[in-house]
């Protein structure tokens, strides 16, 4: 019995830990990122990675990181900011360009073009939830992304189609004259 009521104290109190004080729309209010460039590498590993450079600015100045994601606002979607020291971006009302990665990109990533970089605070991550990998960006914003994809239908050479199944008929007018 007493380590039940152990449990739900720790539980308890990892939940009231991990509620925000206000809604990072509110603590972010004013703040606006850009999508200055974009391109998918290869890594050392054979891994896809998205480079993603942005532009945050503010009307004011804010003492917290924003945090990013890709098209998911959970943990395993994150994006690092490798070339930042400390990995903070704080917005400023002077323009600070940052540039984002996402480590390893899925085969579903490469397949679809249209992706969205979610950006805002740091959302409902207490002990329990980060223990089970679930931390998450409260999103206040996204910014449109393009990949290049690869495509499932093979490419033809310019000039060279697949003929129709069924020939269509051709007439000579001339015969009628």
């Amino acid at each position: 019995m007493a380590l039940f009521g152990l449990a739900v104290a720790l539980i308890g109190a990892g939940l009231f830990i991990s509620l925000p004080s206000t809604p990072a729309r509110d603590r972010f209010s004013g703040v606006t990122v850009t999508l200055a460039s974009s391109r998918v590498a290869t890594a050392t590993d054979g891994r896809k990675q998205l480079w993603a450079d942005v532009i945050v600015q503010s009307i004011r100045p804010i003492n917290e990181c924003l945090h990013f994601a890709l098209d998911e606002p959970f943990q395993d979607r994150a994006l690092d900011t490798p070339l930042v020291d400390g990995g903070c971006v704080k917005p400023d009302p002077m323009a600070i360009r940052a540039t984002l990665r996402m480590p390893k990109l899925d085969e579903m990533d490469t397949y679809l073009a249209d992706h969205e970089i979610l950006w805002g605070g740091s959302g409902g991550c207490g002990w329990m939830m980060g223990i089970m990998g679930m931390c998450s960006v409260d999103v206040v914003g996204y910014v449109p992304v393009k990949f290049p994809t690869r495509s499932l239908v093979p490419t033809m050479r310019p000039g060279y189609t697949f003929g129709p199944i069924v020939p269509f008929p051709t007439f000579d007018m001339s015969q009628f004259r």
